[in-house]
């Protein structure tokens, strides 16, 4: 039996030692869950380090599982496994009017002059989509790093430097206060006045720039737009899949902008980068358990540079001892706050755990790291 500790915080003492095991799928799956057997698919000799998967490029692009510790990759890959032939994933979501949208957008990108790819500045290497680069071909592309607001300066000066590295444009912006958005239309106007210029050289008349911004979901692109614009023009929530259908909308000014539903690779294989999308609220709750997702959130934050601050703010909110979360498993933390909060419920818990890091109540910061600049060359 686990020792008990009363902590003198909460109504419910703190259980040191891994009491049970959460449950690695929700209700609708609890006939599998009894069967489940908790296996790591991932061989040990892909580890680097004693916490470090080894690191995976892709025409020079980083997995963005490459900070990830070792339980936060056990945790992604045991949500993975399959049960009497049925997958069960810790995160899979690829609703078909997303399908349908990537498919109109790939035409429309003919027309386009360019691009504004929107990335959640919590996670930029999750929020990237692999086949952008491919869509936009040689048209320019300004990247845009939505949410800076939510990231602490350090995390910036980290990512600035990195970003000056790879040559790419950005900027950073956020879209609820409006802040970075002219810097963007700026750089926007400027592409159609070399556009335009292009065209005239060939006898052509000059129009309006197209630009077309697209990012995953609930990047906060809709914001973006309706910043731009100074007023509501497009429905904007906190949640992905409001916008289900591509539209131009005249920014003024000479720009016409095509605004796009948030598009997702059809499969998402990278469990960690997964989880990641679900810890931001990047993706349809339907798709995840909280519970995991939570505990995979608990540990990632054991593994940033402000891992001794961060996890100080989760020990002072949850009503755990001082560094006493570093003797526990993330799994253990989540069945604290729910004994302790929530009469046993985990789901909840694990709710409110996402809950508060989303809200900033366990304060602002990333949760990628840019990795090592010579990763790229």
């Amino acid at each position: 039996m686990p020792a008990l500790q009363h902590t003198g915080c909460l109504a419910a003492p703190l259980w040191v030692g891994r009491r049970r095991p959460a449950p690695l799928v929700a209700s609708k799956h609890a006939a599998f869950a009894a069967t489940r057997q908790h296996v790591l698919r991932a061989p040990a000799g892909r580890c680097v380090g004693p916490c470090r998967a080894a690191p995976t490029t892709s025409r020079g692009r980083v997995s963005p599982g490459w900070d990830a510790s070792k339980e936060e990759r056990e945790i992604a890959e045991r949500g993975a496994e399959s049960v009497d032939d049925v997958q069960i994933r810790i995160v899979q979501w690829y609703p078909g009017h997303i399908a349908r949208a990537e498919r109109q957008l790939k035409e429309q990108l003919k027309m386009v002059d360019v691009v504004l790819e929107v990335r959640d500045a919590r996670v930029p290497l999750s929020t990237t989509h692999p086949a952008v680069p491919q869509w936009c071909g040689r048209k320019p592309r300004l990247v845009i790093m939505n949410r800076a607001d939510c990231v602490s300066a350090e995390d910036r000066a980290a990512w600035d430097e990195f970003l000056q590295n790879t040559k790419q444009r950005y900027f950073w912006t956020d879209g609820t206060s409006g802040k970075g958005v002219h810097a963007v239309q700026r750089a926007a106007q400027a592409a159609g006045r070399r556009m335009n210029a292009t065209r005239e050289r060939r006898g052509l008349r000059p129009r309006s720039v197209r630009a077309v911004m697209i990012g995953f979901p609930n990047v906060g692109k809709s914001a973006l737009i309706n910043r731009l614009v100074a007023r509501k023009i497009v429905a904007s929530e906190n949640r992905p899949g409001v916008t289900r259908a591509l539209r131009w909308v005249t920014l003024g000014e000479g720009i016409d902008l095509l605004d796009a539903p948030g598009v997702i690779p059809m499969r998402l294989d990278d469990q960690v980068a997964a989880g990641r999308l679900a810890m931001v609220n990047d993706i349809g709750e339907a798709s995840y358990v909280d519970s995991i997702v939570a505990s995979a959130l608990l540990a990632r934050m054991r593994g940033l540079p402000s891992a001794r601050e961060v996890m100080a703010r989760v020990e002072k909110r949850y009503g755990i001892p001082a560094g006493g979360s570093w003797g526990m498993t993330t799994e253990d933390i989540t069945w604290h706050v729910a004994d302790s909060l929530f009469h046993g419920d985990l789901e909840t818990a694990g709710a409110r755990i996402l809950r508060d890091y989303r809200n900033g109540r366990l304060g602002w910061f990333a949760l990628e790291q840019p990795p090592p600049a010579d990763w790229l060359e």
